[in-house]
């Protein structure tokens, strides 16, 4: 029922027997466990052979003295549930065994935060063999009683108390104050601090030399203080900075008896669901040596349904122990989010939809944003959303939650599944289950309201899945009029008089976070499902050039796809000059078009964009993966990979024809507009690139009506004879039809008596 941890270093090994024997003489049958951590001592400590059969030495290798880590240590090697931590330059009475015993009955209820024993000063005339005699006839030694001020001796508490708190903190070094802060979070956190009867349960300590003479002792013991007096928090990262314990103890032993995090998933039955949550799971595997659980809630599935999922869920093998399955026959996300707060193991619970999937460093950002803050409330990160059907993907860094932001900002602030709450604060603020959709939107505003503070990752920490039964798709309606029902109900708890603050603050503070981890599309490629969306390569044109030309369209560049390489160089063949232009490699061009189909394009609207070859559209993202990894192999440069969607996105953008800068009296030549790039081209191929002409014609990518179009354009040209020259030549040269626009790009002709010819 009781392990003594004894943590030790560079101590007089006639010191901890003698510690030891006094606890074994209690002979009390809950005692069944002494563990002394050698915490790096110089010389390894070994107990004589005759001592209690209960104590064990666990030797650990460190540098630096840190008691609070060779608790941390103890309590994780202990059997027993309730743990006593001892000095070991303390004796126990024999008297003492029924209070220690009630202490231990009461911290193994949870009725108990931490019991701790007023320890007896010894006068220095006894020698530690003279105190043991009198302590084990059961006499009391002459000594000064502490005051209640210091920790000291001996406490008590159960591993739950400890492991809820983050354990003793591994930042205290050298001697004093771990002991004390650990006491002080344990009463923060709502727990009891009980101090034992004196009389009932007697502990002595040994007199010696003080430790604030060391070398270095006063130092620490002032760095300890500060530590002490300005982090307030509760909860602590357990870190083993000081010692080789992580890397000696199996991973099991690390998690404890709880796990650290608690994944919380709400699901219900609904098309692809037992895909997307497996996914979902399957993305956290590995995170912090998987220190977490994983808790599904199914909510308002049939029996059946619910059977189909806990044998799909069976299927994960490596969450096999980490993973529990419940149901609820009440169909409401709020009421299974509240069913997982009350369920919930771990200190921390993140929120997952089972659609989602996981970055891999969301649960070790979130950590670190309780270990840079300790009085953090929750944490959330930048989220990146992705169709499933098309695979668009939006970045969304996120802003930080206020509650002026979240009143009067302008949107994008938080998302719900890319939010991580200590489990404490959920259990105080439940979800409000009258909200069926939104009640996500109403936590953060009450948190908000409540003076709930939220920090933010600076990261993105989850991938977003837009779906066909996706909640924020078929629930749009109703998220709307329930989060409007939200907000009025937090803005009328604020006076009117404070609405323009509000406002004020807001538009201060309506800044999106920078995320460092700014992922590019091959990095997201690894993580997004291979199914997902439609995807088209893209290829500089440069990469079929023997020149290493450029892939702007200026000067006038060569070749466009497979079937029209004859046309575009000109009847010039592989390796050929084109018309003064690019050599273009027609051989590579049709050993890429054996892998995919294509045309040219550029992907953005403008003048001279750089043009592209770009692949036929490719279905599932593995597949399209593939083809870009054989054009790479083939011509030995990267290439870029982009959903069908967002290329159409990327050029639904019109033209600014004002960027052509025509002044009055001048007109710019425009050639009537292609949907076919590769056409443009080879008409382009049909003016001599070395001349003037050829020098200054460039190529507009333009939006309209009729869709993605290009156009051949000339420079500006002032006066009405030399308009009239110069459209003649571009004519015959490329037998296209010019016309003459203005600065608006509109039709309008330069005539003889305009002004300014």
């Amino acid at each position: 029922m009781l392990s003594l941890v004894l943590p030790v270093r560079n101590w007089p090994t006639e010191r901890i027997e003698a510690c030891i024997d006094s606890f074994a003489a209690l002979d009390a049958p809950f005692l069944t466990e002494i563990l002394v951590i050698d915490f790096g001592s110089d010389e390894p400590i070994v107990l004589r052979d005759d001592i209690a059969p209960l104590a064990s030495v666990v030797r650990l290798e460190a540098e630096v003295w840190s008691c609070g880590e060779a608790i941390n240590a103890g309590v994780l090697l202990a059997v027993n549930h309730v743990i006593a931590k001892a000095d070991s330059d303390m004796l126990i009475s024999a008297s003492s065994k029924g209070e220690l015993e009630r202490l231990v009955t009461e911290a193994a209820a949870g009725r108990l935060g931490v019991g701790i024993a007023q320890a007896t000063d010894l006068h220095q005339s006894y020698s530690v063999g003279d105190a043991l005699a009198l302590v084990l006839e059961g006499r009391r030694p002459n000594g000064r009683l502490r005051a209640k001020w210091g920790q000291g001796g001996l406490v008590v508490f159960s591993r739950s108390t400890w492991q809820e708190i983050g354990g003793v903190d591994s930042r205290f070094t050298g001697w004093g104050n771990e002991d004390n802060d650990f006491a002080e979070r344990v009463r923060r956190s709502g727990r009891t601090l009980h101090w034992a009867d004196p009389q009932a349960l007697q502990i002595f300590h040994v007199w010696h030399a003080p430790s604030t003479g060391m070398n270095g002792i006063l130092k620490l013991r002032q760095t300890n203080q500060k530590i002490a007096h300005t982090d307030k928090s509760v909860l602590r990262s357990m870190l083993f900075p000081h010692s080789n314990f992580a890397e000696l103890a199996a991973p099991e032993v690390l998690k404890g008896s709880t796990p650290l995090v608690t994944l919380g998933i709400a699901t219900t039955e609904r098309p692809n669901h037992l895909r997307m949550i497996r996914e979902a799971i399957d993305s956290f595997r590995g995170q912090i040596d998987e220190d977490f659980e994983i808790l599904v809630i199914d909510n308002g599935s049939s029996p059946e349904a619910v059977e189909e999922l806990r044998r799909s869920l069976d299927k994960i093998a490596w969450a096999g122990g980490l993973l529990r399955l419940e149901s609820t026959e009440i169909a409401s996300i709020p009421g299974a989010r509240n069913l997982i707060t009350q369920g919930a193991r771990g200190r921390y619970i993140c929120v997952v939809d089972d659609d989602d999937i996981a970055l891999p460093n969301r649960l070790g950002d979130h950590l670190r944003n309780f270990e840079r803050n300790g009085q953090l409330h929750g944490s959330h990160g930048g989220w990146i959303d992705f169709d499933e059907s098309t695979g668009v993907i939006e970045r969304n860094s996120g802003k930080q939650r206020t509650a002026a932001t979240l009143l009067r900002g302008t949107g994008k602030i938080t998302a719900h599944p890319a939010s991580f709450y200590r489990r404490d604060v959920l259990q105080a603020l439940p979800y409000d289950e009258a909200f069926s959709l939104g009640s996500d939107l109403d936590l953060a505003l009450r948190m908000a309201v409540m003076g709930f503070e939220i920090g933010h990752t600076g990261s993105f920490v989850t991938l977003r899945r837009y779906h066909s039964s996706n909640v924020t798709i078929t629930g749009t309606a109703r998220q709307a009029s329930n989060g409007q029902t939200a907000r009025t109900r937090v803005v009328n708890t604020y006076g009117w008089n404070k609405n323009e603050g509000l406002a004020q603050k807001a538009k201060e503070s309506d800044n999106e976070v920078y995320c460092r981890n700014q992922l590019s599309i091959d990095t997201l490629a690894e993580l997004i499902p291979g199914y997902v969306g439609q995807w088209q390569i893209y290829v500089p044109i440069s990469a079929f050039t023997g020149d290493g030309a450029t892939a702007a369209a200026t000067p006038g560049p060569a070749g466009a796809s497979a079937k029209a390489v004859p046309d575009a160089a000109g009847g010039a063949g592989e390796d050929q000059p084109s018309s003064g232009r690019f050599k273009v490699n027609g051989g590579l061009l049709e050993s890429v078009f054996a892998v995919s189909a294509g045309d040219l394009c550029t992907r953005r609207a403008g003048l001279n964009q750089p043009i592209y070859f770009r692949s036929a559209p490719v279905r599932g993202l593995k597949r399209a993966r593939k083809l870009k990894g054989e054009m790479e192999t083939l011509l030995h440069l990267p290439c870029h990979l982009t959903s069908v969607r967002q290329g159409e996105l990327d050029r639904e953008v019109p033209f600014n024809w004002k960027d052509l800068a025509v002044k009055a009296g001048e007109r710019v030549l425009r050639s009537e507009e292609f949907n076919d790039l590769s056409t443009l081209m080879a008409c382009l191929n049909m003016v001599n690139g070395r001349s003037a002409m050829g020098q200054t014609l460039r190529i507009v990518s333009d939006y309209n009506e009729r869709g993605q179009v290009y156009c051949l354009v000339s420079p500006p040209i002032k006066g009405y004879d030399e308009i009239r020259q110069f459209k003649f030549g571009l004519e015959q040269q490329t037998g296209l039809l010019f016309h003459q626009i203005a600065s608006n790009g509109e039709l309008s002709e330069l005539t003889l008596g305009s002004k300014g010819h």
